[in-house]
This record gives structure tokens, sequence and C-alpha cells, in this order.
């Protein structure tokens, strides 16, 4: 699917994260320092963030839009429609942006869309966003994506424990008369739905873990994230050096690297691997609030691109001309 906007611009971008943090030490006192150095070679990952008993993806997010509206004086009920993204929501029924519209104070007139989606959520949620400009009515989204995934985790599964961490973002976005314009392509493939899971279901009594084929995601990634990035260029005829910046899921180094090189944007790749791990949903929104010394009300295109669970990818070309980028808050 390949889709172009010009009917929203993105007001502002937060990302927040708690304040619990997990390094290399902790990880070595568990699996011992040989297989950590093996570990990080693969990931990259030094340290990331992990929520605390009492905290979920919804109580980050209320907490971080709150902090957002004070701090912008944005009136909750200017909002037309809340977007919330996640895997990791806190109840069955109901869907989570019930309960962030009841926190937040939003006006009954405003819409509450609430979608499962992983890696690929942030392009996907933007282009929800612009489907929803396309009704006049709506003025001010209010775009939340985020996951607490270390409650899912098994920490006997290297491969898991070891790379993701926790995270929430929130993105205010306007139509406004002048936009700029938006490019999207949004792929997904349901058969390789195994690769990357919560296997127990929800009816199910036992504990639920989250499970990854390593091989299988690594494959499907190589193959065609970079092929995405490439289609949607040639697509809507996006000039490799007219875009200032690729902003990738952050997956792991190894696969940050090998897209970066099949796509010969080494020297502009924006990561944060490294700091925060596998954020999952809102690896994209927290690796720009980590960069936005580079982004911050600059008129710059970025390329956005997603990709993991589902399987699902996605991309979009997005300007940054008028978006107030945040400083990462800390729960």
């Amino acid at each position: 699917m390949y889709y172009s906007s010009s009917n929203f611009t993105i007001n502002s971008i937060s990302a927040a994260v708690p304040s619990a943090k997990i390094n290399r030490q902790d990880i070595t006192k568990i699996y011992g320092a040989e297989i950590e150095n093996k570990l990080f070679l693969n990931s990259g990952v030094k340290e990331r963030y992990f929520a605390k008993e009492d905290q979920s993806s919804i109580s980050l997010s209320i907490d971080l839009a709150k902090n957002i509206f004070q701090r912008e004086k944005i009136d909750p009920k200017e909002i037309d429609a809340l977007i919330f993204i996640t895997q990791t929501t806190d109840f069955v029924s109901p869907g989570g942006s019930f309960i962030i519209h009841k926190e937040l104070n939003l006006k009954n007139d405003c819409i509450c869309y609430d979608q499962n989606v992983g890696c690929s959520a942030y392009p996907i949620g933007l282009f929800q966003s612009s489907l929803l400009f396309n009704n006049p009515n709506i003025k001010k989204i209010l775009l939340i994506v985020g996951d607490t995934l270390s409650k899912y985790l098994d920490e006997k599964d290297r491969s898991t424990y070891c790379l993701f961490g926790d995270g929430v973002s929130v993105t205010l976005l306007e139509n406004k008369d002048e936009n700029k314009q938006s490019f999207f392509s949004i792929k997904n493939d349901g058969s390789g739905y195994e690769n990357l899971m919560i296997k127990d279901k929800i009816l199910s009594q036992k504990k639920k873990v989250l499970c990854m084929n390593g091989m299988g995601v690594f494959s499907f990634t190589i193959k065609e994230v970079p092929k995405m990035i490439k289609d949607i260029q040639n697509q809507f005829n996006l000039i490799h050096d007219e875009i200032s910046y690729l902003i990738l899921h952050q997956a792991n180094k190894t696969i940050i690297d090998i897209i970066n090189k099949e796509t010969k944007f080494i020297d502009k790749s924006l990561v944060s691997i490294s700091e925060f791990g596998n954020t999952a949903s809102a690896s994209i929104p927290i690796t720009i609030c980590h960069n936005k010394k580079f982004l911050d009300n600059k008129n710059i295109n970025c390329l956005l691109v997603g990709f993991g669970v589902g399987l699902s990818w996605s991309a979009c070309q997005i300007n940054f001309n008028k978006t107030n980028i945040h400083d990462i808050v800390y729960y």
C-alpha cells in the first residue's frame, strides 16, 4: 500500500521510559562475562529500562501526555481523536484508549482508537492519523505509541531478555493551512506471525512470555526492509541526497548495520539501540527524541522505517520543519 498526504503537521514528539535501568553489568551477573559480551556484539545494547510493578504502557502514557499538555499549554478538549497503539495494554477489555481518554479528561466527541501493532507501529500510526484528517472536522490528533514488554520477558531466554526495553511516546498532530507532503508504504505478511509472538492465548493460565525466532525475524528483515526503502524512494521519486536521516526501528545493531549498508545510509542513520535497547513500537519516536539536536524544528526530510511482529513493515517520509521535539522523560 502506497499513500501520499499533505493534510497534517507533526506539532510535537515526546517520549518517556521508566527510571529503572538494566545495564551490561546486570546481564553479566546473570549469564557471565563471556556470554554477555557475545550478546552485546550482536545487539549493541549497553542499557535499557524496565517498568516497575506499578507502571504500565497506559500509566506511562498518561503521565507523559499530562506533562506535554502542561508544557505546551494544550487544552485536552482540543483533541479530536486519540490513537493508542500497543501490544501490552492493561485489560482485555476495554481498550486502553478509553482509560487514557478518562485520565486526560478528553471531550466526549473525541474518537478513541486502539490498535495492536508492534515494531512497525509508528509509521502506521502516522498513516492512520492522516486518514482521520480526511475528515475536515478533525483538527488535532493525539497519537500514543509504546510498550512495556519487560513484563513478558523470561530471564532464561537470552535472545529477548537482553534486548528489549520499555518506553512510550506521545505525538501531537494538527491539520494546518500549510502541511508538508508525506509519503507512506505499508506492508504485512501474516504467514510469519509465529516468528515473534506471545504464544499462550489470553485465556490461558500460563505466564505470558514473548517468544522470538531470531533467525526467522533476521531473514525477513534483511530481505524485505532494504527493498521497502528502495521501493518507496522509487515510487515517490525521493532523491537519496534530499533525505537527511534514516530512522530505523531499533531491532539490534547487526540488523541496523546491514540495512544502513544495503541502502547507503551508513552516515545518515540515527540510533538509540545502545542506550535504550529495542523498545518495540516506541523505538522510532524514542530515537527521534534521543537525537533531537539533529531534528528539532528543522526543515529536513527523514525516512522512518518500522518492522517486526505481524509480520509487518512500514515506512514514511516526514518533514520536521514545525516539529517541537522534547527530551526523553524518565519516570
